[in-house]
């Protein structure tokens, strides 16, 4: 199979989720779409994307008569309560029907804010995703969660509704900006963490500057999504194993909160929380000092950051912590990595004896150690 027919396919309690991959893919699974859609869908895209994609949308919209594009903000400011009702006064405007489709051209704030809406709008409408950040290739694209922040922490308005296909188009990277680029690079580390194969290996010989137009690309978003499909398989609703997929989340959300949604982006702030998760580890036993000093070393070639702001206001960050999704019983269940690679796809530790005094004391010596290194 070619580059520009390769596709996966990802099952879940409504059907399966086709997923097209390569360069065009874009095209093509509008195209197919084309053939058999009655009614004009509404396109939900994201500002910057419409920005350097014009001509792209523009044709793609010029498919069907009278399709309507609406344009959402870039990140974190999409996923509110004003924008969520703007897209579906736009559905009301254009009476997309029961059995009309929204279209999502954009990163994972933007898909997450469409789905939502789709699964709202009408008791629930199809969708597609395109996604055009790296981020949003490898984590978005794959898993069904819909979701829209509230002041008091990220994510905590939303429902699973799964696309019907997604087009995973790497043409869409040459375009991003590079602080948007390594961002998505922290996903690509965290999948690579829970892979049971060389994917970890494969990465610490991988360059994402030189080889963004080669098929190299493709190939390291395929892994991570291949490892997200399986393990969302394994627990589409997250009662467990799924929960895997947080890892590094639990203090990055913490960290996005005290510093404002968008102010940190997510993949730096994932990649902060990978550094603590593995300290973490090599307290507990799980994971050897050796294997979180290769993680560390990869993070850093990616240009990502390995500490928090040295102005970080810990006790926000303890207080966001508190209102986490994963809070059971009072407890936070932290995931950490165990091994690598690691036993099984998805094969972690879920622990619930990191307390907040030892976030604490990781967040003030981490702070503290970045800055001594930077005088």
């Amino acid at each position: 199979m070619s580059e520009a027919e390769r596709e996966l396919s990802w099952r879940h309690e409504r059907g399966s989720t086709r997923l097209l991959l390569g360069s065009g893919a874009f095209e093509r699974l509008l195209a197919e779409r084309s053939r058999h859609l009655d009614r004009a869908p509404l396109l939900l895209v994201d500002e910057s994307v419409l920005e350097g994609h014009r001509e792209r949308i523009d044709s793609i919209a010029g498919t069907w008569s009278g399709a309507a594009v609406v344009a959402v903000p870039g990140g974190e400011r999409a996923k509110c309560f004003a924008e969520l009702e703007r897209v579906l006064e736009a559905c009301a405007e254009r009476k997309l029907p029961r059995d009309g489709v929204l279209i999502a051209i954009g990163g994972g704030a933007c898909t997450d804010l469409a789905g939502l809406a789709a699964a709202l709008w009408m008791r629930g409408v199809a969708w597609l995703a395109v996604p055009t950040t790296l981020l949003a290739l490898v984590d978005a694209s794959v898993g069904g969660k819909t979701a829209i922040n509230l002041g008091a922490a990220k994510n905590l308005v939303g429902t699973f509704h799964a696309p019907q296909q997604v087009a995973l188009d790497p043409s869409f990277l040459v375009t991003l900006p590079r602080a948007e680029l390594r961002s998505g690079l922290a996903e690509v580390v965290k999948a690579a963490l829970l892979s049971a194969d060389d994917s970890f290996a494969e990465l610490e010989r991988f360059d994402p500057e030189t080889e963004l137009r080669s098929s190299r690309w493709l190939e390291v978003i395929e892994r991570a999504v291949r490892l997200k499909i399986a393990v969302v398989e394994s627990d589409e609703r997250e009662s467990g194993p799924r929960r895997a997929l947080n890892l590094g989340h639990t203090l990055a959300h913490g960290l996005e909160q005290e510093r404002g949604f968008g102010a940190l982006r997510h993949g730096d702030a994932v990649a902060i929380g990978l550094v603590a998760a593995c300290d973490f580890a090599v307290a507990r036993g799980l994971f050897t000092p050796a294997q979180r000093a290769r993680v560390v070393a990869l993070l850093a070639r990616f240009g990502l950051p390995l500490s928090p702001p040295r102005d970080l206001d810990v006790s926000a960050v303890l207080r966001a912590l508190l209102l986490d999704k994963k809070i059971e019983g009072g407890r936070l269940r932290y995931v950490l990595p165990r091994g690598l690679p690691a036993a099984a796809p998805g094969a972690v530790a879920f622990v619930e004896d990191v307390s907040a005094a030892e976030v604490e004391r990781w967040l003030y010596s981490s702070i503290e150690s970045s800055s001594s290194v930077s005088q």
